[in-house]
């Protein structure tokens, strides 16, 4: 075996190894942003899932929109954990399009997401929720 061979053998097998081992720390940290959360002062709820390193956030509850449950408005989620921020595309209703989007945790409970429209930016805060029972009729 030559000596280029076994360097890419070698590195083949460290590139397993080290997926192995950082998948439950990816999948650890993209867990403080997956769950169901409530836009502050809105009766909205997004629901944010990862299927590995990619998260979608979808309309889980709409009391003005009841049928816009389900929509991914949230998408192409990223979420670096070295700088604390997820950056996504958003959604806007208003100019029906999707703009950029910077999602930050300041606590377990607060996420606050940016998203930028043109020169303007708008930021807007989300608690999370366990629980999003339609109200009593």
């Amino acid at each position: 075996m030559n000596l280029s061979a076994l360097n890419v053998f070698c590195g083949g097998i460290l590139s397993t190894i080290l997926y192995w081992v950082m998948t439950p720390v990816m999948a650890s940290e993209v867990d403080l942003l997956a769950g169901v959360w409530k836009q502050s002062g809105k009766g909205i709820w997004l629901e944010i899932k990862f299927d590995r390193a990619e998260g979608t956030g979808r309309v889980a509850r709409n009391d003005k929109k009841p049928a816009s449950v389900g929509e991914a408005v949230l998408t192409e989620l990223t979420w670096n954990a070295s700088t604390g921020k997820g950056q996504g595309l958003m959604y806007a209703p208003q100019t029906k399009s999707r703009h950029g989007a910077t999602l930050e945790l300041p606590s377990g409970k607060l996420m606050t997401m940016k998203v930028k429209i043109g020169f303007m930016s708008k930021t807007v805060e989300w608690l999370r929720v366990e629980d999003i029972r339609l109200p009593e009729e």
